[in-house]
């Protein structure tokens, strides 16, 4: 029937070799009040309400915990959401709407988070995810003074962490989640709020089930695929790539988060086929956008920060 929308979803439980509710996927140290952690929900409906981040010393002593707070937000998340806990000098806007997958939310915000704020130091850290039980989830550290700070699973790095660089999971699986040939380490382009590269990008959509299976009106389905913007954050001008696998009445659009429209990048028949389209912000203020794709009258949106 035309106009019903399935989404194809992986089941976490078919998820081999890992099965962490919530995980690290990219960590930037700085050493001052812009770091910022990327965490990922691999649990569908995950509850976070009372679990923390917990930093360490340099010497592998815990600290006082960062606590999520018993509010709504944090209280049934889908899986493949991104949660940016950023300190209050990181250069994004809070966003706190869940519906699309991102929320950033300023370390300092009493409102959702109360505790100690992490601060990382280079030669050795850690940071832990426990859950409302204190229980051990998932962490990630480096250096000799933290070797032994955290139990499995976890992934655990010999070397400094360089000031300015971030850590990065780059995997397409869990299942690589702690193995160090899954990351990289002193990444000088990080990538707050999105996948870390095609194969961790892959992933993050596949718990997101967003590739959709749209019902023809000759009874077969066909699919279509909105791939998230590169670079992102941008500065000026990224790159947009989506698919469709038949002949389709497609937009593609940018709106700010009042709903406002900014720009269209696609308004017209396509064929079946992968497509790639740029846009040029220059003229646009900095913040966090959505774009939208329709095909046949079905939608998928995704989010995206342009920095200036």
């Amino acid at each position: 029937m035309r106009g019903i929308i399935l989404m194809l979803l992986i089941p976490v439980a078919a998820i081999p070799l890992f099965s962490q509710p919530l995980i690290i996927n990219e960590l930037y140290n700085s050493s001052t009040a812009d770091e910022w952690v990327e965490l990922v929900v691999v649990q569908s409906g995950l509850d976070i309400r009372g679990w923390d981040l917990r930093d360490f010393t340099s010497g592998g002593a815990p600290q006082d915990p960062l606590e999520f707070l018993s509010v709504p937000l944090w209280s049934d998340l889908p899986a493949g959401t991104v949660v940016l806990i950023a300190k209050p000098d990181a250069l994004f806007d809070e966003d706190l709407d869940p519906s699309d997958y991102l929320l950033i939310v300023k370390a300092d915000n009493e409102e959702y988070l109360d505790g100690t704020l992490f601060l990382f130091a280079g030669t050795s850290d850690a940071i832990q995810i426990r859950d409302s039980s204190g229980g051990h989830q998932f962490g990630v550290s480096w250096g000799s003074g933290n070797a032994g700070s955290l139990p499995e699973p976890r992934m655990h790095f010999d070397n400094a962490s360089a000031s300015n660089t971030s850590a990065s999971f780059d995997g397409g699986s869990l299942g690589v989640l702690g193995d160090s040939a899954g990351w990289t380490r002193n990444n000088t382009a990080p990538t707050p709020g999105e996948g870390n590269g095609k194969q961790n990008s892959a992933l993050i959509d596949s718990l997101r089930g967003i590739v959709a299976s749209v019902g023809s009106g000759s009874g077969f389905p066909h699919t279509f695929l909105l791939k998230q913007n590169y670079p992102n954050p941008f500065n000026s001008i990224s790159n947009f790539g989506f698919e469709i696998s038949d002949l389709s009445d497609v937009s593609l659009r940018i709106y700010d988060l009042s709903g406002r429209e900014v720009a269209t990048i696609v308004d017209e028949r396509l064929a079946s086929g992968n497509y790639s389209r740029k846009w040029d912000a220059r003229g646009v203020t900095s913040g966090v956008y959505l774009y939208r794709l329709t095909v046949d009258g079905q939608v998928l949106a995704r989010k995206m920060i342009l920095l200036k």
